[in-house]
């Protein structure tokens, strides 16, 4: 494993632009060249679903804390609105098919033959061409970086 950079170690009111470059080009040299089959393997497997360390970033971002702020207010005492205590009061939490919340609340839910549309989660050119740059990426890194470490 190569060293910790001095400037992580040491005054962090004084990083310049060359010390961060220093210490990627290590992190480069003791990750991708000590283990480029790893390192390809793992590029390989992300260009199958590119769009994945960004919906988890996504979640742990927004919507994991939304959802506690959410779960907060609700242990509080504050509702959505006021239709779900009418719905917890007047059906005591089951409601009935033919009843108007099924009806107007949520269109489609009730399969009366032409209501139903199926969404269709479409990958757009854009995640495409990264998970083509990200497979051949990982391939280039075990061809070249591997050979350099058999040969």
């Amino acid at each position: 494993m190569a060293p910790i950079p001095e400037f992580i170690t040491n005054d962090i009111d004084h990083i310049s632009i060359y010390d961060v470059l220093e210490y990627v080009v290590l992190a480069y040299k003791s990750i991708v060249i000590s283990h480029p089959y790893i390192t390809g393997f793992l590029l390989i497997m992300w260009s199958y679903h590119p769009k994945a360390p960004f919906q988890a970033l996504a979640y742990l971002l927004w919507t994991f804390p939304k959802q506690i702020c959410i779960w907060i207010l609700r242990s509080r005492g504050f509702r959505i609105g006021e239709v779900d205590d009418v719905q917890t009061d007047e059906f005591n939490e089951v409601i009935p098919v033919d009843s108007p919340f099924t009806r107007y609340h949520s269109y489609g839910a009730v399969n009366d033959g032409n209501t139903y549309h199926q969404v269709v989660d479409e990958v757009s050119l854009w995640w495409r061409l990264l998970g083509m740059v990200l497979y051949l990426f990982g391939f280039a890194v075990m061809l070249v970086y591997g050979s350099l470490i058999e040969g």
